[in-house]
């Protein structure tokens, strides 16, 4: 057998390239039993590579090639030495997935370059990483004994084609309650939805005779929800639910759905705002029957809470509020309740008004109020609603409270009183723990 030496490195130029590359690493170039390979650079920077996926107008690339050099140290040999390339995550970056070839020495090579296909990630401006590195383990195959030069990183970031809009940010609510925090991904989900390169103008978003923004909402809505039922892939596109908004019952909507709530569009936005349902988590936090009834308490709980908050921030009429955030109530149903702030006589609350009429509240009166309440209004063929009971609004003049005449005033408080009154009665003498005021109405 014809033996090759190979003297690829004997210049000093050569000799000073391994030495200063791999750390004073010094290979022995002419040991017959030598059978190793490096990455063949010369300075520390030049054992990396940054790889930027842009769109160009056709989209991003799903790969970009990516070119590395290997040499070889010690003896040609007239047989096929492989050569197997791994890669391994890089710390403090998430890892990008990347095709790596099959890679082979030959009859008399001692140098390549070989081509790694990184894919395109999936989120924006984020700094994934992967580093390569020469497994030697195999029998047969080559190996890297050269320290320094044993591993080469790859940094890789899509970068957007769209800057955030100056009006599209965390603070303007009245863009974000219809099509949430701005992100990349979702501008060119939306431009691609729309057609509309300039979708985002603000004109555009605060069209309301032409309800664009809700609009598009609708539409990102039913457009994710296809694509789920087609590919069974997660959705990543975060779209909140508004309940100005007309949404199609979704696909994992049910009976028992039908048990503790009455479908509507309105409905099914509270529904998912209550427990932070969005497109991304509306199956995972809805579709599970099992837990419907303690969605549906927690949706109780989040409209005593809602109406508290409109108590005390807006002092207009309850008529008004009344389909703001609402939820049937059902009497076999054990909820967490929230005291209502208009029942409370400290701080923002309504004053002696309710007082006058309930007592001191309770949560166990409370609770007897709501299911008398409910008995009664279903008997009279009447829709319950929970601030029926307390017409009562903020006065923003005096800071205290006054009858809401739109509620019904203090006429309707006196009708709740004498239905509350006449249910206790009727009960045996120490059957609650609470008691009503003795008034002549």
């Amino acid at each position: 057998m014809k033996r090759n030496y190979l003297y690829y490195i004997i210049s000093l130029f050569g000799l000073s390239f391994v030495t200063t590359a791999c750390e004073e690493q010094k290979p022995d170039f002419f040991d017959e039993g030598a059978n190793s390979v490096y990455f063949d650079y010369k300075t520390a920077d030049e054992f990396q590579q940054s790889v930027r996926f842009q769109d160009k107008g056709e989209g991003f690339p799903e790969y970009i090639p990516v070119s590395i050099k290997l040499k070889l140290l010690g003896y040609l040999k007239e047989n096929v030495r492989p050569v197997y390339l791994k890669m391994k995550p890089v710390e403090g970056y998430p890892e990008i997935a990347a095709e790596l070839p099959e890679v082979s020495f030959s009859n008399n090579e001692y140098e390549k370059e070989i081509i790694v296909n990184v894919a395109c990630p999936e989120e924006y401006d984020i700094e994934y990483a992967i580093s390569l590195y020469i497994d030697g383990s195999e029998p047969g195959s080559l190996s890297c004994d050269v320290e320094g030069c044993d591993e080469y990183a790859i940094y890789v970031k899509k970068l957007s084609s769209y800057e955030q809009p100056p009006h599209w940010t965390d603070d303007a609510v009245s863009i974000t309650m219809y099509l949430g925090t701005w992100t990349p991904a979702k501008h060119e989900f939306f431009v691609k939805l729309t057609g509309d390169e300039s979708f985002a103008d603000l004109w555009k978003l605060n069209n309301w005779f032409d309800r664009t923004i809700l609009r598009y909402n609708e539409m990102a809505v039913a457009e994710l929800r296809r694509q789920y039922a087609e590919t069974g892939e997660p959705v990543k596109i975060e779209i909140p639910f508004n309940r100005e908004c007309n949404y199609e019952k979704p696909a994992y909507w049910t009976d028992v759905h039908d048990r503790f709530f009455e479908y509507s569009s309105a409905v099914f936005a509270d529904m998912a705002n209550s427990v932070g349902a969005n497109t991304t988590n509306e199956e995972e936090l809805l579709g599970n029957t099992a837990t419907l009834e303690d969605i549906h308490k927690a949706c109780v709980k989040h409209m005593m809470e809602e109406y508290n908050r409109y108590f005390t921030e807006w002092g207009v009429s309850i008529n008004d509020f009344a389909y703001n955030c609402w939820f049937q109530m059902y009497d076999d149903v054990e909820y967490e309740l929230v005291q209502p702030l208009c029942w409370s006589t400290e701080g923002e609350g309504g004053g002696e008004k309710p007082t006058k009429y309930y007592g001191e509240y309770s949560d166990e009166k409370y609770r007897f109020m709501i299911n008398t309440w409910l008995k009664h209004q279903k008997e009279a063929g009447k829709q319950f609603m929970l601030w029926q009971m307390f017409p009562i609004i903020k006065n923003w003049i005096t800071m205290g409270a006054d009858w809401d005449s739109l509620g019904g005033g203090e006429k309707a408080i006196k009708e709740c009183y004498k239905v509350f009154k006449a249910a206790y009665d009727a009960a045996p003498e120490g059957t609650y723990s609470f008691s009503f005021p003795q008034l002549d109405i």
